[in-house]
């Protein structure tokens, strides 16, 4: 009778423990959940604008239209990141196919770094850079101060995004890098855009590694720093934007791209197939950020 007791007792904490064990693997691996569109979006930013520079004709070029070439992130494997566990309790986790990608802090408190790659980048021989930067698609709501340092790899023709040792984080990165600062008053809403500043220096320098024409660029994107007024709240500490896995049908817009602007090279001053058109940069004071809080 006591054996059978036992049994039974036996039979139910084996199987509560089953159940608890499933429950914890499904928080763990479970994703933030991909919400409707904001049905009155605020109006996008003003991009950026090149005036005074004399256009490079690109037409008939792989990704060109006039004076402009636009390069798209095509694979899962070509963006790649930590994505905020859902309920955002704890550690991200890192992914290749989330719908979206991700910058800020994960709920620990841990710093995130993603990446994107765009695996096939035409600049015609003969024209100079004018100008370039990332472009995306925004979810939304959000509306965190968040610091973004963007490096280039450092290498000719970088591999796609994949496991330990091909994440983000494990890149050798360009020295090059340009900071971007967004305010908690710019409030981020779904299939929104929003550009980078210029990273035509981390461009050039990703060219010096060896890089010859039609091969792939990546970009690592390190949050650094959030502001103080910044929400509290470590579960909502972040900003992400769409990514190659979401279903189209979610949002109003395209995946990440890189723009790149190009310029007829200067008379006498031509040193190298491609160069930049040197105008002011905005470099970031990283003395004036506020500490992580």
């Amino acid at each position: 009778m006591h054996s059978k007791a036992g049994r039974t007792m036996f039979l139910i904490a084996f199987t509560t423990l089953i159940i608890t064990t499933a429950l914890l693997w499904s928080t763990a691996v479970a994703q933030e959940p991909t919400p409707t569109a904001t049905p009155e979006p605020t109006s996008l930013p003003t991009e950026m604008t090149e005036g005074g520079i004399q256009g490079f004709s690109s037409s008939g070029v792989s990704g060109c239209t006039e004076n402009e070439c636009i390069f798209y992130v095509e694979d899962g494997t070509d963006d790649a990141g930590p994505i905020i566990p859902y309920p955002p309790v704890g550690s991200c986790n890192y992914s290749t196919n989330a719908n979206e990608i991700y910058i800020g802090e994960c709920p620990d408190g841990e710093a995130i770094v993603s990446g994107l790659r765009v695996p096939s980048v035409t600049i015609p021989e003969g024209a100079r850079i004018a100008y370039a930067y990332l472009k995306f698609t925004v979810d939304g709501m959000y509306s965190n101060n968040i610091l973004v340092n963007i490096y280039g790899e450092a290498a000719a023709d970088p591999h796609p995004f994949g496991e330990f040792p091909e994440r983000p984080d494990d890149r050798q990165r360009t020295s090059e890098f340009v900071g971007w600062l967004i305010p908690n008053t710019d409030e981020w809403h779904l299939s929104q855009t929003r550009v980078t500043p210029d990273l035509t220096p981390v461009l050039l320098e990703i060219i010096d590694q060896g890089w010859q024409d039609g091969n792939a660029m990546a970009f690592v994107l390190e949050s650094v720093a959030l502001g103080q007024d910044s929400d509290p709240d470590p579960a909502k500490r972040h900003r992400r934007f769409v990514g190659v896995e979401r279903p189209p049908e979610t949002y109003d817009g395209e995946v990440a791209r890189l723009v790149i602007g190009l310029a007829s090279p200067p008379p006498h001053s031509i040193s190298r197939y491609w160069d930049v058109y040197r105008s002011d940069r905005n470099q970031l004071d990283h003395a004036r950020l506020y500490a992580t809080g």
